[in-house]
C-alpha cells in the first residue's frame, strides 16, 4: 500500500530565499581578502616577535657580564689605588709594587676582553651622561665646563654605560677673582 504522496508546493519559487551568484561570490572574494589580510598580519607579526627574540636573545649574550663587571670594578679601583700609593712610598718594596702592577694590567685584559672600557675623561668636556661632577672648581687655564681631573674612572659594557667617572669640572671664574688679578682661588 504505497500511495503516492502529493508533494507540497512551494510558497515561492525554489531560490528566492538564496542570494544571487554574484551576490554571493562577491561575498565570498571579501570573506577570503579578509582571511588573506588576517594572515599576511599574524605572518607579519610572527616575523617582529622572532626579531624581538632574536635581539633581546643578543642583548642577554652581550650584556651577561654586567653583574660581575660591576663587581670586578671595585677590585680594579683599589689596585689602582694600591699601585698609585706604592708609587709614591720609596719604602714599598719594588718586586711588591711589580707584583700590584702586573695583577692591575691582568685584571684590565680581562676587562678588556669582555669589552669593558675604562672612562677617562680629563681635558673632555662634561658629558652629564657619562660623567658625575663631584667637584668644580675655577681654573684660569680650562674652559668652563671641561674635566680637570677624574676621581674615579668610570667603565662602559660594549655601548652601555656601566658606571658613570667622577670627575672635577672646571668652572667659570668668578668676576671679583678676574678683577683681583688672582688665580682663580676665592679669597
Amino acid at each position: 500500500m504505497t500511495a503516492n504522496k502529493p508533494k507540497p508546493e512551494p510558497d515561492a519559487p525554489a531560490g528566492a530565499d538564496a542570494p544571487a551568484p554574484e551576490d554571493e561570490r562577491a561575498r565570498l572574494q571579501a570573506d577570503l581578502a579578509r582571511s588573506e589580510d588576517a594572515l599576511l598580519r599574524l605572518q607579519a607579526e610572527l616575523q617582529n616577535q622572532q626579531r624581538r627574540h632574536a635581539r633581546d636573545r643578543e642583548q642577554a649574550e652581550r650584556f651577561r657580564v654586567e653583574p660581575l663587571a660591576r663587581e670586578l670594578l671595585d677590585v680594579m679601583d683599589a689596585l689602582d689605588e694600591a699601585v698609585s700609593a706604592a708609587a709614591d712610598d720609596a719604602a714599598f718594596p719594588a718586586a711588591a709594587r711589580e707584583g700590584q702592577e702586573l695583577i692591575r694590567r691582568r685584571l684590565a685584559d680581562i676587562l678588556a676582553r669582555f669589552s669593558i672600557a675604562a672612562l677617562d675623561p680629563a681635558g673632555e668636556a662634561f658629558d652629564p651622561q657619562e660623567h658625575e661632577a663631584v667637584a668644580a672648581q675655577p681654573d684660569a687655564d680650562a674652559q668652563p665646563g671641561t674635566v680637570l681631573a677624574v676621581l674615579r674612572k668610570g667603565y662602559r659594557l660594549h655601548d652601555r654605560l656601566l658606571r658613570p667617572a667622577r670627575v672635577a669640572v672646571a668652572a667659570e671664574i668668578p668676576e671679583e677673582s678676574k678683577e683681583d688679578g688672582s688665580s682663580g682661588a676665592a679669597s
